[in-house]
């Protein structure tokens, strides 16, 4: 999987001409104010950065999730202290391109159960905070997640 970013900076002068349609597509405003987008982007990418990490082998992450889990996408990651991320997200539309709205779309309880116990697990949120929105202490053998439309990532230490 690959993720694509079109734009850095909004193109004022693709909206100035009437023409909409590519000038919003931006993580910055014309004027290089901030949009949700790069926040949500700039909390994620710190969470999961690891400067100056010595090269090492990632190890799998066991777990199922069950639940509801239609549409709900898992991505692994792990740093080289052994600490994986699991990223959970649903991938399903959330803009309206005919009516140019936001779709609504309700969260899933879902449940990741792990295959061995983690000894701590705190739950990100990077589009609404820059802190933790959960944390549980060990051992901690599932997890009962709201996965929405954007990503949610699991942080679980061994």
């Amino acid at each position: 999987e690959r993720v694509m970013l079109y734009e850095m900076v909004d193109e004022a002068s693709l909206a100035s001409s009437g023409w909409s349609n590519g000038a919003h597509y931006g993580l910055l405003r014309p004027d290089l104010t901030p949009k949700p987008a790069y926040t949500s982007l700039k909390r994620l990418t710190s969470l999961l950065a690891e400067p100056n990490a010595a090269p090492f082998t990632p190890q799998g992450l066991s777990y199922t999730l069950s639940g509801s889990v239609a549409n709900v996408r898992p991505y692994v990651l792990q740093k080289s202290n052994g600490t994986h991320y699991l990223v959970l997200y649903q991938d399903v539309p959330s803009w309206n391109t005919s009516a140019e709205t936001e779709i609504s779309n309700p969260t899933l309880s879902t449940t990741v159960n792990l295959g061995s116990p983690a000894s701590r697990v705190l739950v990100h949120s990077p589009h609404s905070s820059a802190t933790p929105v959960a944390d549980r202490a060990g051992p901690v053998s599932s997890v009962t997640v709201s996965v929405p439309d954007h990503p949610v990532v699991l942080e679980i230490r061994h």
